[in-house]
């Protein structure tokens, strides 16, 4: 079993399965890979997919983020270099907070083994109300 974030861990190809739970009912899926690849102090979270909703609505999606690695965190940033949260390393599940008034993020992020974790999001506000969990399965593709 994992019980650490490390670049080392993380690198490489991921197959992802989302599933967004929407205060109203609503539910969007998205499949897809994330992709996490070196940089000089870290790694960059390179997601695409297709997002799938109701009446089979669908759209191409992508999301970047870049965990830079510390001591004992890696801190989480949206691709534009804004911090998002940060993980202890040394822990196979980890709880983290995100605030982008007036909206409230609370996550947690769990490794179940070398080849599959998963992140799980509550988020509340004026602006969003939504529960969203990720599946990441290892994957051996380029």
């Amino acid at each position: 079993m994992i019980t650490t974030w490390t670049e080392r861990h993380l690198a490489g190809h991921w197959s992802l399965r989302r599933r967004i739970l929407h205060a109203d009912g609503t539910v969007w899926t998205l499949t897809g890979v994330a992709r996490f690849c070196p940089l000089d102090d870290g790694l960059r979270q390179i997601e695409e997919g297709t997002l799938t909703g109701p009446g089979g609505a669908r759209i191409h999606a992508t999301r970047t983020q870049l965990w830079r690695y510390a001591d004992t965190t890696v801190e989480i940033a949206f691709a534009d270099g804004r911090p998002f949260h940060r993980l202890a390393l040394g822990a196979a599940m980890a709880r983290v907070r995100h605030f982008c008034p007036p909206d409230a993020y609370t996550g947690r992020f769990t490794a179940q083994g070398a080849d599959l974790w998963w992140s799980f999001w509550r988020v509340v506000g004026p602006r969003k109300d939504y529960r969203m969990q990720t599946r990441y399965t290892r994957s051996g593709a380029p």
